[in-house]
């Protein structure tokens, strides 16, 4: 089953009014915008391991970027519009 609707006030109001289960779940594809593809899903695990890499990392001194530097990175990982670069 196919239903439509649109994000309202930060809700998605479905049009008409489709009785949906409590629990029922759901997917949503987003229309008319590309923001690249989706991250890859990693385990809890694995997202445990890189969080404690990444403090081991910190207290070993590696050094990181400057944040102005990274968000440019992501920026144009993700074509955003030219407000999110550094100018």
């Amino acid at each position: 089953m196919r239903i439509e609707g649109m994000v309202i006030n930060g809700v998605v109001v479905l049009d008409g009014s489709p009785q949906l289960l409590e629990g029922q779940r759901v997917i949503v594809d987003l229309e008319g915008n590309d923001f690249g593809p989706l991250p890859t899903t990693e385990t809890y695990a694995e997202h445990i391991a890189s969080l404690r890499q990444s403090l081991a990392d910190i207290d070993a001194g590696v050094k990181g970027i400057p944040l102005d530097e990274a968000m440019e990175k992501i920026a144009i990982e993700f074509n955003l519009p030219n407000h999110f670069r550094r100018n």
